[in-house]
């Protein structure tokens, strides 16, 4: 319906008599203190935007939507979309329902340690018969790359680490971008 209003044959005759036939959607605007002026027509064979302002952006008398830029637009439209569409002013319904978004996959997630673990080495054993294994699920991709502190661990679903005593921040990454991370304490 608004869109009827804005193609009336009898408003656009005021303007552009020769856009009048085709009856082009239109609407104008002018900006604060007439620094620019603009129209947009609409068809259902186009869209144009007829823009219009001062070099150095100062205002300036007559420059106006309606005096300025909808008589290019509406010659522009009835050069270019000369015949007679049959068009109210209507669009086509829109879809009842959207198209369903593609799949994406699961979140990237660190399984193992959990955030915030606190990970207690024993001093007794050395440090290579203390690894962590670090794992992973969700993610897409064959290749995943480990990190500790921005230190590359390895490559896999999963990865070992040396946990050594602080604070750590361990990430996983995937082939297409997705990344996850935690940060453990040791002690």
């Amino acid at each position: 319906q608004a869109l009827a209003a804005l193609a009336d044959p009898a408003r656009t005759a005021l303007v552009e008599p020769a856009a009048a036939r085709s009856a082009p959607a239109w609407k104008t605007g002018t900006s604060n203190g007439r620094r620019d002026a603009w129209c947009v027509a609409a068809s259902p064979r186009l869209v144009l935007v007829a823009w219009l302002g001062t070099v150095r952006g100062g205002g300036a008398e007559g420059l106006t939507g309606i005096d300025a830029a909808a008589p290019l637009a509406l010659a522009l439209a009835a050069a270019l979309d000369p015949q007679p569409a049959g068009w109210d002013g209507a669009l086509p319904a829109p879809p009842l329902a959207p198209p369903p978004a593609p799949a994406l996959p699961p979140a990237l997630v660190i399984t193992d340690p959990a955030p915030g673990a606190l990970v207690e080495l024993d001093r007794d054993r050395p440090a290579a018969q203390q690894r962590l294994r670090l794992d992973s699920r969700g993610g897409s991709g064959e290749r995943r790359w480990w990190y500790c502190d921005g230190i590359p661990l390895g490559e896999g679903r999963w990865c070992w680490w040396e946990p050594a005593p602080g604070r750590h921040h361990l990430a996983v990454a995937d082939e297409t971008g997705r990344a996850a991370s935690v940060t453990v304490a040791v002690r």
